[in-house]
């Protein structure tokens, strides 16, 4: 609800246009109408023999259609047409546009929105000491297909298409694809036009762009040991003297990815990428702890950036290190704070950015 709007009007006596302010109450009110329908389809198919028991599918089907009319329309009085020169030609506004949150968007949408989702996995039977035991594998996560269709458009009416699948493999490494696919051909600029690809070579899709990434995590707690084999004499003795005695057990974390990036525009040659980085943290004690995060760019054979710091608990105080060691952007930080917030003010800094040379 605004108190004021704006108008324009072409001045033909002084050739140029006039702005007014309308000192008047006036409404932006917008709607759209939405609908979905969703299910799930259960199959499986199970097994007489052998170490599979059963696989299961799982198909989940989605359609939506979106509708919103033109607020650019003259019956809703929000956009106003003028003359805008001396040769006569016009100019569209909204009489919102100069309020704080503007006004409805002109232009009519209406989507036909559908996807299908699919859920495939295993069930394994094994033998324990207690007797046959029943494990679900996940072969596929997910196994994604989806577009839209344009109910209004004049011409290119159905959207790209976008494909996604994952999946887990050994409960250790997840792996991530994804993918356009284009319906349209292409002309002799390499741009989409009003033709399916199906009408030139007989095939339904070209991909137009696909990622693939792969990520790998281990991570080590430090575990409290309650059936020391050391007597209460040692343990006495390794309290007293902690430098003579080396743990083992460190705490870390630690994260591999892979990933691989492909796009094809028309007939122009395949853009591609690949890149890895390598992250993750060690806490050598309670006290002390150093976190890095690496990005190499095997395409370009290149680090594209490097980092690393260090964190030390000083009791009331605390220490950090955070170094950039190369790349465009080579910097550091050395800054020791209390941890107190009342006392933030109370630090010391040493620091070196990459613009300073």
């Amino acid at each position: 609800m605004y108190l004021k709007t704006t108008q324009y009007d072409w001045n033909s006596a002084e050739s140029k246009i006039d702005t007014f302010i309308v000192n008047k109450a006036a409404s932006a009110l917008d709607y759209n109408i939405s609908a979905g329908l969703s299910t799930r389809v259960y199959g499986m198919y199970q097994f007489k023999k052998g170490p599979v028991t059963a696989i299961r599918h799982v198909m989940s089907p989605n359609v939506s259609l979106t509708y919103r009319p033109d607020f650019g329309e003259s019956k809703y009085g929000y956009y106003k047409t003028f003359i805008s020169d001396t040769a006569g030609n016009t100019r569209t506004y909204s009489i919102f546009q100069n309020t704080v949150f503007g006004g409805p968007s002109n232009g009519k949408y209406a989507n036909l929105s559908f996807s299908l989702d699919n859920n495939l996995e295993m069930k394994v039977k094994t033998k324990s000491d207690t007797g046959d035991v029943f494990k679900k594998i996940k072969l596929l996560e997910s196994f994604r297909i989806g577009s839209g269709y344009n109910l209004i458009a004049d011409s290119m009416k159905l959207g790209l298409f976008s494909l996604s699948a994952r999946t887990t493999l050994f409960d250790l490494i997840s792996v991530n694809y994804s993918s356009t696919l284009d319906p349209y051909a292409y002309n002799e600029l390499n741009n989409d036009y009003d033709k399916y690809q199906f009408d030139v070579n007989r095939k339904l899709f070209r991909v137009t762009n696909q990622n693939l990434t792969f990520n790998f995590s281990l991570n080590h707690s430090k575990k409290e040991n309650t059936n020391s084999k050391f007597n209460q004499e040692e343990l006495d003795y390794i309290n007293s003297h902690p430098e003579e005695f080396v743990d083992f057990t460190i705490p870390f974390n630690l994260s591999v990815s892979y990933s691989l990036n492909e796009s094809k525009r028309g007939n122009l040659p395949t853009s591609s990428t690949q890149s890895a980085s390598l992250r993750g943290d060690i806490s050598l004690t309670s006290k002390w702890k150093i976190t890095f995060d690496s990005w190499y760019n095997i395409t370009q054979g290149k680090f594209t950036s490097f980092t690393t710091s260090i964190y030390r608990d000083l009791h009331c105080w605390e220490m950090r290190f955070y170094w950039v060691p190369f790349g465009g952007q080579e910097t550091y930080n050395f800054q020791i704070n209390v941890k107190s917030s009342i006392l933030q003010d109370l630090k010391l800094i040493k620091k070196k950015d990459f613009y300073e040379r």
